[in-house]
């Protein structure tokens, strides 16, 4: 058959393939491939000598041996039994090989190997120098034996010998190396008493000394385990050699040195400070001991006590019984110690006194202020004739609520550093950034006796209930002149801010705007002169800056009486809101006592309220439908004019999100969401806000806040593995929707 150019070309790169895909295809042509030539065997790399160090009298530590390859042909290499044998050439042991792949990248195709212990079915070998051999051979056939030589290191790193001390129960483990060795380090351990261990180190002389103290272990015979580590030339090998036997024996009865005389202030209501009382015990077996308290007269007031052993004989006490504190007074604890073998050596007695502590009397918060609103004074004032210097005070509040909520173990605290010029101690908490719940009251006192030592007492705790938004205020309308009239007024900011203080007199003329400081109490310099006589409410108002306050009182004043009916109110504005309407307007100049709302929603059918203000809310309303306002005031002449109608629709809140979802994304989450269906004139959202809840914030965050026509946000800079949940709510100018249900993301890395 004539061969072509184009076949020619063919078999030659089939030749180059040896076989491969483009054979197999050409063979579906019917065109014959070619067989590459095998001419070269593979390339064995022996590894350096290997030497079998001593674990133990009876073993060796393992150690890898393999034969790396290259094969120019890049074919598959099989490896033969590994055999080694000895100096004589006599079979010692066989292994079968395991083969790794290698990279390409290292230029060796692979290597056969095997680990070895230096046993053979579960004998040891004797120590020497052994040959391992082994032939490598590629699929053509082609083969090459090696080997390798392997050294089992059978002389032990060090011989042990037990030397006395000189001290009862001490000796010295020495671990002397043959020449050429150098020890690592050295330790020992009791068999039986696994807690007992000894570390030695190596002296100048090459030798290890272990110390092993065995005064702690009972009398009798212990064995004890050495350990030593040798250097290779690669690393270090550690050895055990075989177990020592010692004797304990015992030294008589404990010696007992007891702790000095100690005094324990009273630090809470129901304790003193808690002292610990250490005896230092001696002796050669364990000891224990136990410890008991009797009062001036003799009589027990606590039962004995297990002393704990570790580091030292401990008695610990807060000087009370059945969480009741003992009275003051000089008390005496007694103690005993026994050890394994009966023998009993009591203490010397330790008198431990008990004094009272009162450092300061709590002036403010009284026990009759349970709710805390605006900026709390805080006022301590020190006892009447102290021996205790106070030198800082703490005061706490710690929540109440329990079982996992969002505030249970919540505590807030501030600290009184100085008194003032007076001796009393004060400052002033503004309660906003506490959560607002139910709380317990306490304050920790720090104080200094007469020695200079410090102390530290806590006061009882008192439940209080913390309202972090509302402005406390409280007036007092009065007049002392026939036409005026004066308010004192209190009030203070929960954030210690700025507050507007409007005071609306109450007679239509225009209100008084006030910035004052919190906290802020006036006194009587806030007065107003009246046109005419008569009874009027005068009406404050203060508002920070999410918040506000409202407080009338009614004050008489004499007046010429010449009253008229009041003008119309002006600037009648009605705001929606669901199902009702926010009323506000101006007064009219002159006196007014009340003001008469009017409102209707067909237009023959009016009904009406009276308020005392300027503004008021319309309840009970039908979402969507139109509803007609007017004001009139009212004054003791009777009813003013009628003002201007105003129309407006209450409105509702937006429907709950259809559904949310929630994808994880690196160190953020993308959350998205369907909005819920409005099939009315009213309650459409206008906006929606993304809120988060983080297991370490304990409450809702809103994160953010987005126009109608978005329904997909991405939350950044999350931690990566902390799990969070978000939730969606649409809102409007009426207000904000249901919460959507949540969806939980854990953001990635």
């Amino acid at each position: 058959m004539r061969t072509t150019q184009g076949e020619t070309q063919v078999n030659r790169l089939i030749r180059t393939m040896a076989g491969g895909t483009l054979g197999t295809l050409l063979a579906m042509t019917g065109i014959a491939p070619a067989q590459a030539d095998d001419t070269a065997a593979p390339t064995p790399n022996a590894p350096t000598a290997v030497t079998l160090w001593m674990r133990s009298p009876d073993t060796y530590h393992w150690a890898p041996i393999s034969f790396a390859y290259t094969d120019p042909d890049s074919s598959s290499v099989t490896a033969t039994p590994f055999e080694i044998r000895n100096s004589d050439g006599t079979l010692v042991h066989t292994a079968t090989p395991t083969h790794t792949a290698r990279s390409a990248q290292t230029g060796i195709a692979g290597s056969w190997g095997i680990t070895w212990d230096g046993t053979s079915n579960g004998a040891w070998v004797p120590g020497g120098t052994y040959t391992v051999t082994t032939t490598l051979t590629d699929n053509s056939g082609h083969a090459t034996p090696t080997s390798a030589q392997i050294t089992l290191e059978a002389v032990p790193p060090a011989t042990m010998q037990v030397v006395p001390t000189g001290t009862t129960n001490v000796l010295d483990f020495v671990a002397t190396p043959p020449e050429g060795v150098q020890l690592r380090d050295c330790s020992a351990m009791s068999t039986k008493y696994y807690k007992w261990q000894w570390d030695g180190s190596v002296g100048d002389d090459g030798t290890c000394h272990t110390l092993v103290d065995a005064s702690a272990l009972p009398a009798g015979e212990h064995t004890i385990a050495p350990n030593i580590s040798r250097w290779t030339p690669i690393n270090y090998r550690p050895y055990v050699p075989p177990p020592i036997t010692i004797t304990v024996v015992d030294g008589g009865a404990p010696t007992v040195v007891a702790p000095a005389d100690v005094t324990a202030y009273r630090s809470r209501a129901t304790a003193y400070e808690t002292k610990n009382l250490e005896y230092t015990v001696s002796d050669n077996s364990l000891v224990d001991g136990v410890a008991w308290v009797t009062d001036a007269a003799g009589t027990t007031v606590l039962p004995e006590q297990v002393l704990p052993r570790q580091p030292k004989h401990t008695f610990t006490w807060n000087g009370s019984v059945d969480d009741h504190a003992l009275p003051p007074g000089a008390y005496t604890v007694h103690s005993r110690f026994t050890d394994a073998y009966g023998n009993t050596t009591d203490g010397s007695p330790v008198t431990l006194t008990l004094r009272d502590a009162n450092p300061v009397e709590q002036l403010q918060p009284t026990d009759g202020e349970s709710v805390l609103m605006g900026e709390v004074p805080i006022e301590f004032r020190p006892a009447s004739a102290p021996t205790e210097t106070v030198t800082r005070i703490r005061v706490v509040l710690l929540s109440t609520a329990c079982c996992g909520g969002p505030l249970d173990g919540y505590l807030q605290s501030r600290y009184i550093d100085a008194p003032d010029a007076d001796g009393n101690w004060r400052m002033r908490w503004p309660v906003g950034d506490v959560e607002a719940g139910d709380y317990d009251l306490y304050n920790e006192v720090t104080w200094q006796d007469p020695s200079g030592a410090s102390h530290a007492f806590t006061t009882g705790k008192r439940a209080v209930r913390v309202d972090p938004v509302t402005i406390p205020l409280t007036i007092d309308a009065t007049s002392d002149a026939p036409d005026t009239a004066d308010v004192a007024i209190e009030t203070s900011s929960p954030h210690s801010e700025d507050l507007d203080v409007t005071i609306d007199w109450g007679d239509g003329t225009s209100p008084e705007h006030h910035t004052v400081s919190s906290p802020y109490q006036s006194g009587t310099d806030r007065s107003h002169s009246y046109a005419r006589g008569g009874s009027y409410t005068t009406h404050v108002t203060v508002t920070g800056s999410d918040t506000s306050s409202s407080a009338s009182d009614t004050v008489t004043v004499a007046g010429d009486g010449n009253a008229v009916t009041p003008a119309a109110p002006t600037g009648v504005t009605a705001t929606r809101g669901n199902q009702t309407l926010a009323v506000a307007w101006t007064a009219p100049d002159g006196p007014v006592s009340s003001y008469t709302v009017l409102w209707t929603a067909d237009g023959s059918s009016w009904t009406s309220k009276s308020v005392p203000g300027t503004t008021t809310t319309l309840t009970g309303l039908v979402n969507g439908r139109l509803y007609a306002v007017a004001v009139r005031a009212v004054n003791a002449a009777g009813q003013g004019a009628l003002s201007p109608v105003v129309y407006a629709r209450p409105d509702a809140v937006p429907p709950p999100i259809a559904s949310v979802k929630g994808t994880a994304r690196s160190k953020s989450a993308l959350i998205s969401w369907t909005s819920g269906t409005v099939t009315a004139s009213y309650g459409r959202p206008t906006g929606f806000v993304v809120q988060r809840y983080r297991a370490s914030d304990a409450r809702w965050v809103t994160v953010r806040t987005v126009g109608v026509s978005t329904r997909s946000v991405t939350i950044k800079y999350l931690t990566p593995g902390t799990p969070y949940r978000f939730r969606v709510r649409a809102t409007n100018d009426v207000g904000v929707g249901t919460p959507s249900p949540t969806v939980r993301v854990r953001p990635t890395r």
